[in-house]
């Protein structure tokens, strides 16, 4: 098990936004979260990530205790955040951007730079091309890829994703939704908090749906996608 929490409660402010979340992820598959707006799915990720003290519960990640962590601690040791709304530089250029992602291990893996960058090059070829180019030009989709990208740059084992799709047409999020299962095919492991269930569903392999802090329903991709409370609620269709 690559990652294990237990009990988890976090509030923000005087609001309790998780209520004791108990949940597992295994190495080399995607989790879709879903969930309405204010459920506690980018805090879910956030918390993960370092960004937010739980107040009680635990979370074990390949063995070592990350509970309350800083998220400098947590990149360390294996995480990678890509947040809604990417949070770029602007002003960079696109290859600074990459690189930025690297930088907790950069004295450690400069030569692993190179390789870094062409693998996500690769992935996102479109970014290659504009690697010279700042940030604030790119088009909304490119930019989503460079977040990914420099989500990437830090060597996850674990990727979060809060909202990848937003805002984004629907070829480019189908583009992006395939560059995740093909992530997932080289074994990259995923939670994926997404408010366009449809194509979440289509590559995750196990889902849960978040209400008020709590997990409501927990099942594989493909039973989620026939639940007549998860199409009705999520995908558009009348039971």
């Amino acid at each position: 098990m690559m990652l294990a929490v237990k009990d988890l409660t976090v509030s923000r402010g005087h609001i309790r936004v998780l209520n004791g979340l108990t949940f597992s992820v295994s190495a080399g598959e995607i989790v879709a979260v879903l969930g309405a707006n204010g459920a506690g799915k980018s805090t879910l990720v956030g918390t993960l990530a370092g960004l937010y003290p739980p107040s009680a519960g635990e979370i074990i990640f390949q063995n070592q205790t990350l509970t309350g962590r800083s998220p400098e601690a947590v990149v360390h040791a294996g995480i990678s955040l890509v947040p809604e709304h990417r949070q770029l530089f602007g002003g960079l250029s696109v290859r600074d951007n990459l690189i930025l992602g690297a930088y907790h291990r950069y004295r450690a893996a400069k030569k692993e730079l190179p390789q870094l960058l062409e693998d996500v090059y690769r992935l996102f070829p479109a970014l290659r091309e504009k690697q010279h180019k700042p940030a604030q030009t790119l088009s909304g989709g490119l930019q989503q890829m460079l977040a990914i990208g420099r989500g990437l740059m830090a060597a996850p084992r674990l990727l979060l994703l809060d909202e990848p799709s937003v805002g984004l047409a629907p070829l480019v999020v189908r583009e992006i939704m395939t560059t995740l299962s093909e992530l997932r095919a080289k074994g990259q492991t995923i939670i994926l908090v997404e408010q366009n269930a449809r194509a979440a569903l289509r590559i995750a392999d196990r889902a849960w749906v978040l209400e008020r802090g709590r997990i409501a329903l927990s099942d594989t991709a493909e039973k989620l996608r026939e639940d007549a409370r998860i199409q009705s609620a999520y995908l558009g269709r009348r039971p």
